[in-house]
């Protein structure tokens, strides 16, 4: 069995915030249908080596109207999105998917077109990425906690998320150059992700829960944590099973 040694830094009062899912978690799997009737799941997507881009928004926000309406996601998907999909360039990089997600379950189908009171304007017309319109019994909201519209996440091939917030095209996909190869490449290669949302807090204590992501060829049997102090160790965890290599 091989064992991989790795080392996790720990400082003593960090304050978590428990609002938007911090960068560098796992993003949770998803399975939405757009206003067209196409399903969108999260890790088929990741799993076809696509980068991902959410905006969270709703039809009253005014801030989420500006954002639409400099085009900056449709530009993203016009220049990158997969290739033969709608109002997609033929010489796209085919290495993206965006998808425009009504957060506000309580939104209607005439006000995503700009009928009625509760809406900035039409956000359909026009716009050739995929819609979604959240609907009551939902649980993306809660499981991506979104505290706040518009929220913009880009989740890398490793499943790794980041908030990007509103930015032009070529600097959202700019954006990407931090995303790791998806694809296995070493035979020893795995990553420790920090869960910070499930942190327990007591005094100066620290209790993380971590997560392991394996970039290797081969599966991960074994692991060594070492966690430290201001550079001493002060407890060494023996970890034992299965992580299988990304595929």
């Amino acid at each position: 069995m091989k064992k991989i040694l790795l080392s996790l830094f720990m400082l003593a009062g960090l304050n978590v915030a428990q609002a938007q899912l911090p960068d560098g978690v796992i993003a949770p799997d998803f399975t939405l249908t757009d206003i067209n009737n196409v399903t969108h799941n999260l890790y088929n997507y990741i799993n076809q080596g696509k980068r991902v881009y959410i905006d969270v928004s709703a039809t009253w926000c005014g801030p989420c109207w500006s954002f639409h309406n400099t085009h900056a996601l449709d530009d993203l998907w016009a220049q990158h999105g997969p290739a033969g999909a709608p109002g997609v360039n033929a010489n796209t990089t085919d290495d993206c998917i965006v998808l425009f997600i009504e957060g506000d379950v309580s939104t209607t189908n005439d006000e995503l077109h700009g009928i009625g009171a509760n809406t900035q304007g039409d956000w359909v017309t026009g716009v050739s990425h995929p819609i979604i319109d959240l609907q009551q019994g939902s649980t993306f909201n809660s499981d991506y906690n979104i505290g706040y519209f518009p929220t913009i996440y880009m989740i890398c091939q490793d499943k790794i998320i980041r908030e990007v917030g509103q930015m032009s095209a070529a600097q959202l996909y700019a954006a990407g150059s931090v995303c790791p190869a998806a694809l296995p490449n070493a035979s020893v290669d795995v990553i420790a992700s920090n869960t910070f949302p499930n942190t327990i807090m007591c005094g100066n204590m620290l209790a993380p829960t971590l997560k392991f992501i394996n970039y290797s060829t081969t599966s991960l049997t074994s692991a060594t944590v070492n966690i430290k102090y201001n550079g001493t160790t002060i407890h060494t965890y023996l970890g034992q099973g299965m992580l299988p290599e990304m595929e």
